[in-house]
């Protein structure tokens, strides 16, 4: 009788290797995934931080500054913004909606969608005029 040799065989060598392969190859699917995910939740973020900056501006435009409109943000060439505006049934109340989109013309995604209701401001009479 033949005394073994104390090591590895090639076979199990081979089956160890596969082993960790397919470890790996689930590892590095999952952390492709999250970064995919980090990317997405940024863009999103950067998004409603945006509509939220052109709500300030369209409330500092007033009623009669809100109109149509469209363009692409100098800090994130990679978005750009539409604005809707619309008239109402109650008059003096128009309805302004404003989306975030991304990626090319022929496929665009909405990033960020608001909604939002501009009022015309009556000016207030002053007291004492009649006096």
């Amino acid at each position: 009788m033949k005394e073994r040799d104390h090591g590895f065989t090639l076979m199990e060598v081979m089956i160890a290797l596969a082993v960790i392969a397919i470890a790996l190859v689930a590892l590095l699917s999952t952390q492709a995934t999250s970064i995919k995910a980090i990317t997405r939740s940024t863009l999103m973020t950067k998004s409603y931080l945006l509509a939220e900056k052109k709500l300030a501006e369209l409330e500092l435009a007033g009623y009669e500054g809100a109109m149509d409109g469209e363009g692409e943000f100098e800090e994130n060439p990679e978005l750009r913004w539409t604005q809707q505006v619309s008239e109402t049934d109650v008059e003096g109340l128009k309805e302004v909606r404003i989306r975030i989109l991304s990626g090319t013309e022929e496929r665009e995604r909405s990033e960020a969608d608001f909604a939002m209701f501009i009022a015309e401001l009556e000016e207030p009479e002053e007291e004492g005029a009649e006096e």
